[in-house]
Formats: structure tokens, C-alpha cells, sequence
């Protein structure tokens, strides 16, 4: 599933579209010449580089947000290296919209240009990203396509719906646009949706068929991740009644639990976790408790516990959750209380109906002959 950024704002960068835009080696300096590396070989060291892969959507759509409409187009931004890579490279130049990553050269003095990126967008993508309906309609009627990309793949769709715009997200919508496209970094209309928390496009989206459960890969997020991320409690509600998968996998952060739990945002989790969200799902041994542990999110941490979190649990570090907490803080306070009191039979008896139940947990309690005093405990309301 980015944005004024949240601390774990997750996509892959892509790698560079072979029509991106123009490419210059400068002159090498003498110690580079001889080692200069054919272009090619440049792109494959930038596209393995996994040091900063991942990259925050939402940064990303507020800065297109800062866009005036006197200059739609994104400029160039130059990245200072990172000293301790020791990199030869003296400038980099590449869009930050499109990649925050410095893409790198280890032997040569390289300074890519992706400039006409964003000025080959199209007018119907400028109308849809800053909401003119009417010119967006004048141009579906003179036969404009709805479907037509930017070379970083992003459709007006995209545009729309990264910006709110429910209005010009309809009406491309009843012109054909493709509900699912994807862009360069896989993500679909209904991902940046979620991650800028419009509840209106997101339902607009499902209704007219987006998948709440688009496939992933290694460079994408679900829009249940999306969601988590920006703290959007009521986007993660209804993508959870539409099906969305609770234990949607992420390959570096996990599930939209342990995202929420990172980035802080209780209400995320208590709303996957009254669903049926697993409370111990665990990547790399590390579970949401230590999310929160780390974080010092006492509330957060009875809310886990509550459903069922397990205190003793270790990490790839050999770390319990208190591990991590600072010494005498209420974190380690919190923790401590649990280690030394034992649940009661009550809550024992609640964790084993909602682990028996799952996901059906909700549904089937509010049905059950019992009092309603029951159910709401069932319910944890």
C-alpha cells in the first residue's frame, strides 16, 4: 500500500523504463576512465541496489500536491552521495517523484537526465490531477484516452485518485478507464487511493470493481498496507468488509498489523485486530508487539496483549518486546505487569472463542443467543 511521510512509508523504487528519458556519461576523470562500465551495466548496479529500495509513496504524492498549475512538471533534483559508499559519482539528477533512491556508479562520473518526464503528461492527466472536471470532460468527449500512461506508467486514474479527486476519478471511470492499472512501481489506482485516506475514491474504486487483493510482488504493497501506513482507520474498514486479506504479505515489513503497529496508528490496528488480524504473525521472528514495544506504545501494547499477544516471544536478535523498552519507563512498566500477572480465566475464555471463530468472529458472536453484555466483551467493545 507512503505523503507527508510516515516513518515506514514502503514501495520498491522501479527500475529505470528504457524510454525514461536521456542519458549523458560526462568525461570521466583519468583515475575513472579506464574502468568506465558500458551503460547497461550501470542500470543492473543501479537496479540491484537494495539499500534504499524502498521509497514513501505518500512523500510522493504530496510533492506532486506542491505543483502549481503554471508548471505541472517535476524537476530534476540533484542527491548528494552518500559519503560512506564511496561512490566516484559527483552528481546524480533523477526525479524525486519518480525515485528517491541515488541510483549508483561505482566507476565513472555519471549524471543521468530524466528530464520530460512529467512534461509528457497529458492534458487529461493534468485535469485529472487537479480536479477540473469540466475540461476533463470536454477532453473525453473530443475522443482524448482515458487509458493513456506517463512514461512512469501512472494513468489519470492514478492522478485522480492520488489527489481525492472522486469526480474526475468518475467520470474517467465511465469512460473506460482501466480500474486496475498499475504503475511503475505496481501499484494500482485503489493503492494510492488508500494511501492518501480518500474514503471516497476508495469506494468508488470497489464499486466499480477494484481489486480489494491485487497480486503483490517484491515491489508492491496491498492497499491494506496502503492504508495501515497512513493511519486511514476508515479506508482499512472498508477494504476488511470487502474481503481485503488481513495477513496480505509484505516482503520487507510483513503484514498490515505489523505496518500499523510501526507506524503507530492504534486505530489501524484495533480494526484488524477485531477482524481476526493473526496478533502474532511474525517476519522475521519480530511480531507487532515489538513494533510497539519499540515505538513505546503503551496503549498499543495492552490492546495486543489483550488479543492475545504473546509477551515472551523473541526476534531475529533473540529479543522479547521488553527488550526493547528504556529502562524504568512506562513501556518496561507496562510489560513488566504482564510478565507477572497471568491473563485471567475470562480473558482466556475470550481468546479461545475469537482463535476457534476467526475472521467469522464478528458475524457469528452478534448472532449467538447470549447477553448482550457477553457479546460486547466477545466484541471487545
Amino acid at each position: 500500500m507512503p505523503r507527508t511521510s510516515n516513518f515506514t512509508r514502503f514501495h520498491t523504487s522501479a527500475p529505470f523504463p528504457a524510454t525514461a528519458g536521456r542519458v549523458s556519461i560526462l568525461a570521466p576523470t583519468t583515475a575513472c576512465s579506464r574502468a568506465a562500465p558500458h551503460f547497461s551495466e550501470v542500470l543492473r548496479i543501479a537496479e540491484t541496489d537494495t539499500l534504499h529500495t524502498r521509497t514513501h509513496r505518500l512523500e510522493r504524492a504530496n510533492e506532486r500536491h506542491q505543483v502549481g498549475s503554471a508548471s505541472i512538471g517535476m524537476q530534476p533534483t540533484c542527491h548528494k552521495l552518500d559519503p560512506e559508499s564511496k561512490l566516484m559519482c559527483e552528481k546524480l539528477e533523477v526525479p524525486l517523484p519518480l525515485w528517491h533512491t541515488p541510483h549508483i556508479c561505482k566507476s565513472a562520473d555519471i549524471k543521468i537526465s530524466w528530464k520530460g518526464c512529467w512534461s509528457e503528461r497529458t492534458e487529461v492527466h493534468k485535469a485529472a490531477a487537479l480536479g477540473q472536471a469540466s475540461l476533463l470532460q470536454q477532453l473525453i468527449e473530443c475522443g482524448a484516452s482515458v487509458n493513456i500512461v506517463a512514461v512512469d506508467s501512472i494513468t489519470p486514474l492514478h492522478e485522480a485518485c492520488v489527489r481525492g479527486q472522486t469526480q474526475c476519478a468518475r467520470l474517467l471511470l465511465d469512460a473506460g478507464a482501466q480500474v486496475d492499472a498499475r504503475n511503475v512501481d505496481g501499484s494500482t489506482p485503489l493503492c494510492e487511493a488508500c494511501s492518501v485516506g480518500s474514503l471516497e475514491c476508495v469506494r468508488l474504486l470497489l464499486e466499480r470493481g477494484a481489486k480489494a487483493n491485487p497480486a503483490l510482488t517484491s515491489r508492491t504493497a496491498s492497499p491494506l498496507h496502503e492504508a495501515c501506513m497512513g493511519g486511514n482507520s476508515d479506508c482499512v474498514k472498508l477494504l476488511i468488509a470487502e474481503g481485503a486479506c488481513l495477513e496480505a504479505y509484505d516482503l520487507y515489513y510483513g503484514t498490515p498489523l505489523h505496518v500499523a503497529c510501526a507506524n503507530q496508528n492504534a486505530c489501524c490496528v484495533k480494526e484488524l485486530l477485531n477482524a481476526g488480524a493473526n496478533v502474532n504473525a511474525a517476519r522475521l521472528h519480530q511480531t507487532a508487539l515489538h513494533h510497539a514495544a519499540k515505538g513505546a506504545q503503551v496503549e498499543m501494547i495492552e490492546t495486543l496483549v489483550e488479543f492475545g499477544a504473546n509477551i515472551y516471544t523473541r526476534d531475529k536478535h533473540n529479543k522479547k518486546p521488553i527488550d526493547y523498552a528504556s529502562p524504568g519507563s512506562p513501556t518496561e512498566t507496562c510489560l513488566r505487569f504482564y510478565e507477572a500477572i497471568p491473563m485471567s480465566l475470562q480473558q482466556l475464555s475470550r481468546l479461545a472463542v475469537r482463535r476457534k471463530l476467526g475472521t467469522r468472529a464478528l458475524k457469528v458472536v452478534a448472532q449467538l443467543q447470549i447477553p448482550k453484555l457477553i457479546i460486547s466483551y466477545l466484541c471487545y467493545q
